[in-house]
């Protein structure tokens, strides 16, 4: 057994912000040596308020632990998960657990890890790589002050988007995502925020699975709320992530129409949208009997 059951079960959890839920089932999933059960509980502890704070019910808060969240992260990294030597390399460095030699131990490992991969002919490894250079070195001039460039950055950047632009045009659709997110950021080439979101469109439009049309849709709506000064186009790319079932879009949808920032303040239409969120917390929550 590798606890895949109770992992799925923290994720489903952990997307509709039920966190009691959500640690319960990953944990029980990381004592099976699920190193992907052990990152998300590393994740929950080290991102989640700062990516969903303004969405959670006041029932619903989780505090950041970056003691909590190293340790998780750690015991992935141990478990032979790349992704979280990264996460391990740059949560070394913040001030109450500092340990510089840690931090260049995982970073060198999270380097290495990549370069193999991108050397063995995976395209998306590319653009991890040039991800994790900035990630530590923006860390590391951020907590110890010591600022350092790497040339061959850009250069990753570029290699990526070429080779990830033949695999989208095709028809790979986590080359688009990545493409567009690429585009929208100015990595690779030059920052084009339309062409970043036409590309959303195209996947939104030929997908066949919610799944796919779903990030589209609210990454259209993020992109929107970030880069354009007219906010409302945002709402109906919500809503179409809603009618799917998209239950942070639904969130979005409760606090915009709550705040009255963006169209005229409507409580009603408000309270509509956490309803919805909640009925499926209900749901879930009867489904696994927890």
């Amino acid at each position: 057994m590798n606890g895949q059951i109770e992992f799925e079960l923290g994720v489903k959890a952990r997307n509709i912000f039920l966190y009691d839920a959500a640690i319960k089932c990953l944990k029980k999933s990381a004592e099976l040596q699920n190193s992907e059960a052990m990152y998300l509980l590393g994740d929950i502890f080290a991102n989640d308020y700062y990516n969903f704070g303004h969405l959670f019910k006041d029932d619903e808060q989780i505090k950041t632990d970056d003691a909590q969240a190293l340790k998780w992260y750690k015991c992935a990294a141990d478990n032979g998960l790349g992704k979280a030597f990264i996460e391990v390399a740059v949560l070394s460095l913040h001030e109450e657990q500092y340990n510089k030699k840690q931090a260049e131990k995982f970073f060198q490992a999270a380097i290495t890890t990549y370069k193999n991969l991108s050397e063995n002919g995976n395209i998306f490894a590319l653009k991890t790589l040039a991800e994790n250079y900035e990630k530590y070195y923006f860390a590391e001039s951020l907590y110890t002050g010591y600022e350092r460039k790497n040339a061959h950055i850009a250069n990753w950047y570029k290699m990526a988007f070429s080779a990830l632009k033949k695999l989208a045009d095709r028809g790979n659709i986590e080359a688009k995502f990545q493409i567009s997110d690429m585009i929208h950021r100015g990595k690779g080439m030059r920052e084009n925020i339309e062409q970043s979101i036409e590309i959303l469109k195209s996947v939104a439009k030929s997908a066949k699975s919610s799944d796919d049309k779903i990030p589209a849709y609210r990454k259209i709506a993020e992109i929107i709320f970030s880069e354009y000064e007219t906010k409302t186009p945002a709402i109906n790319f919500y809503k179409q992530a809603a009618a799917l079932g998209d239950f942070i879009s639904m969130r979005e949808l409760w606090k915009i129409y709550e705040l009255g920032e963006v169209v005229e303040k409507n409580i009603s239409e408000s309270q509509k949208w956490l309803k919805k969120s909640e009925e499926l917390q209900k749901k879930f929550l009867s489904e696994i009997n927890l």
